[in-house]
């Protein structure tokens, strides 16, 4: 298995409920309406020609639940059952047509129909207002990758190693050994770490602060502490924070937290091991 299967599955029950959860979702925003007729035509139709189709649906919508869901937008998960269900939802709404004995139920099949229509028009509508927000973040978020990375090119040699939390950008452009923090492309991270599954966002639960740590990155790219609670915290951040090694040996500059040299480290080693005594003078 790859190493994202490590990363992002775990055997706990709040992870099978966090994949009910993306279920559910996908049903308000998509999948009532297609899942409503596709069922038609295997009632009403040759049965065994669609067992095949309707395994396949059940199957792998189990192995989503299973898997916890996923941590993006627009159910990228679901999109292999997309095409299926869509045509069985069009056989169904034929079937249902052929099937209606009198114009009044035609008029009534074509109801619900428009209804259906008019349902996903709606929810692909609402989905594009909501990508446009997405792709301005993900903008934001390559333009800051961008330069954090320009950063570090002016302040590297090849051969130092970087540690992150995300590594798309940063790895690509700067061609320098990134430690995934999260693990989806760290073996060590993603198949050794014992932490906890599925209360957390999928894929980024898991973390080894002391490995990171143990590979002496010259940078460890992670967050200020942020006291207000404003933005989502990932346990890889806040494990790294609660690292004496971390707090001893790394200081931020203008590119991230980058470790003190040899000299300056000693210094704050025994700085913390043997704290200095405050003598007041007597008046």
């Amino acid at each position: 298995m790859p190493n994202t299967f490590y990363a992002k599955v775990g055997t706990t029950t709040e992870q099978l409920l966090r994949g009910w959860v993306y279920l559910k979702l996908f049903l308000w925003n998509w999948g009532t309406c297609l899942f409503a007729t596709a069922w038609i035509p295997g009632v009403t139709a040759d049965r065994c020609r669609l067992l095949s189709v309707y395994v396949f649906l059940a199957l792998y919508g189990v192995y989503v639940v299973v898997v916890g869901g996923d941590v993006f937008a627009f159910f990228r998960f679901w999109v292999p059952l997309v095409p299926a269900l869509c045509a069985l939802c069009y056989a169904g709404t034929v079937r249902a047509g052929a099937l209606a004995p009198s114009w009044q139920d035609r008029i009534a099949v074509g109801a619900v129909v428009s209804v259906v229509c008019v349902w996903l028009a709606w929810t692909a509508w609402i989905s594009i207002q909501r990508q446009q927000q997405h792709v301005v973040a993900e903008r934001g978020l390559k333009n800051l990758s961008s330069s954090v990375c320009r950063c570090l090119l002016s302040k590297t040699v090849p051969g130092d190693r970087v540690a992150s939390l995300g590594i798309g950008v940063l790895k690509w452009c700067s061609n320098l050994h990134v430690i995934d923090m999260l693990g989806l492309t760290d073996l060590h991270i993603a198949r050794h770490a014992r932490v906890p599954m599925g209360a957390g966002l999928a894929g980024h639960e898991k973390y080894d602060s002391q490995y990171v740590l143990s590979q002496k990155p010259k940078y460890i790219l992670v967050s200020p502490v942020d006291p207000k609670g404003k933005r989502i915290v990932l346990p890889a951040e806040l494990d790294m924070w609660r690292q004496p090694e971390f707090l001893m040996l790394y200081e931020r500059d203008e590119c991230g937290y980058r470790r003190k040299s040899e000299a300056m480290s000693m210094d704050v080693r025994m700085d913390f091991a043997f704290p200095r005594l405050v003598v007041w003078d007597q008046p």
